[in-house]
């Protein structure tokens, strides 16, 4: 009777904690043990089954509220990563290279045996300390402007100029070859695969 009065002072709770506050009571009981066992809801408290579907709303309204802020920041982006399309290679290659020229890695290799082209590494420069394609000279996107004179000496020798960066998803080597193009220098072509690409292939690096 006791409980009973107890349960209906302080409302009835969900289904768990009826059925944890009925099983603690039985324990108690069983074990002879004098002790006031207080309702999982008393002064007002959720219960713990409460407290998770409390979290979980939560969490999903702060993953709504981070797609949407997302969704917006990529449509206001000049260069925003479209929401359906084609994720090939080539259309990948075609949306960060579109209007340059390719060399493709193995025709890169292949001039590369023949002493017949140089290249320029765009990645950041820790990343070329670990390891480029041999004789590659380290270039980012910024620093362009600074290298002209480098890069002019380099197109001078009448071989071809290659840029490469990470992979085919990397737009640091088309990057550098725009920013070149628009300060007067060139051509510079843009070999797509990237480090990644010339390792797959099993070329010799440095």
């Amino acid at each position: 009777m006791a409980e009973k009065m107890i349960i209906e002072v302080i409302g009835p709770g969900c289904p768990f904690c009826r059925t944890l506050y009925k099983r603690v009571k039985e324990v108690v009981s069983e074990k002879g043990i004098e002790a006031d066992v207080p309702h999982p809801h008393q002064q007002g408290e959720p219960c713990m089954m409460e407290r998770i579907r409390q979290g979980i709303v939560q969490a999903f309204w702060m993953v709504v509220l981070s797609v949407i802020t997302g969704a917006l920041f990529n449509l206001v982006r000049p260069a925003g990563i479209p929401f359906v399309g084609d994720w090939s290679p080539k259309a990948v290659t075609e949306l960060h290279a579109g209007g340059l020229e390719i060399v493709h890695v193995d025709n890169a290799f292949a001039l590369l045996s023949k002493e017949k082209a140089l290249f320029i590494d765009s990645r950041e420069t820790e990343a070329y300390t670990g390891g480029h394609i041999p004789g590659s000279v380290n270039i980012p996107p910024e620093q362009a402007a600074e290298r002209l004179e480098e890069v002019r000496i380099m197109l001078k020798t009448g071989k071809t100029l290659i840029a490469y960066c990470y992979d085919v998803d990397c737009p640091l080597s088309a990057d550098l070859v725009k920013n070149l193009r628009d300060l007067g220098v060139g051509p510079v072509k843009v070999m797509p695969e990237g480090w990644t690409g010339w390792l797959d292939r099993g070329y010799p690096y440095e």
